[in-house]
């Protein structure tokens, strides 16, 4: 059996929890929670319909009484949706984002893409070993997006050389030496673009990623001499 929440577009400024909105009347966002645990909507005056699924995991368990606790919507100055979001415990999900034009799409996919740079760049700090070598690959789809690296230390070289496999590609190094964007946060943001834009936003944010990742691995204090940086799309 599914439970539907309704998250109005217009109240009072100001973060709100579910039970502090009303469930009926005028124009709402409608959330249902069904079978799965699979928390979804369509994207508001979407001309393809598009919905957004939220899918239960190991690391942010989905539930009623998780969505009933934890479920808030955010109110700009004008009493407009701004966002929704999921806590549970120390976590938040962002859930959906009202992005209404291009400026606005433009400046929370580079604030975001500089957030996504900084964790990446952050973790390869604490990476005891030299790097040598930081992959980035991206996958470029809305409803899949994925962007992340993975190092390689001079003795994963070696031991990838010894086994005459090829030194740039990324998939003949260890899994554990991958480090993910929040792809979750990110593939929501995307979904809530306008359709006619939001291929343009996605390659600005693949982009702007790549672009400060590089940057910044120059400055990491347990780089190698002549760190390398490899991007390349999968699919």
């Amino acid at each position: 059996m599914s439970v539907e929440y309704k998250i109005p577009f217009t109240h009072e400024p100001g973060k709100y929890g579910l039970n502090d909105l009303p469930q009926n009347g005028g124009e709402a966002l409608d959330i249902t929670f069904g079978e799965f645990e699979i928390l979804s909507y369509f994207i508001p005056d979407d001309e393809y319909g598009s919905e957004v699924r939220i899918y239960d995991s190991a690391d942010f368990p989905l539930s009623e009484q998780i969505i009933n606790d934890g479920l808030t919507a955010s109110y700009d100055e004008g009493g407009r949706l701004k966002r929704v979001d999921l806590a549970n415990g120390g976590k938040e999900k962002l859930v959906y984002i009202a992005i209404e034009n291009e400026r606005q799409a433009e400046e929370i996919i580079l604030s975001n893409a500089e957030k996504n740079a900084e964790l990446i760049l952050q973790r390869l700090k604490d990476v005891r070993e030299e790097i040598a070598i930081v992959f980035s690959e991206y996958y470029e789809d809305i409803e899949g997006f994925d962007i992340h690296v993975k190092y390689a230390s001079n003795a994963d070289i070696q031991a990838v050389s010894d086994k005459k496999r090829d030194k740039n590609n990324c998939g003949n190094y260890p899994e554990e030496n991958r480090i993910d964007c929040d792809t979750d946060t990110l593939g929501i943001i995307l979904m809530c673009i306008p359709g006619d834009i939001v291929y343009d936003m996605m390659s600005l944010l693949t982009d702007t990623i790549n672009e400060r990742i590089k940057d910044g691995i120059e400055g990491l204090p347990n780089k190698a001499d002549g760190i390398e940086f490899i991007v390349s799309n999968y699919d």
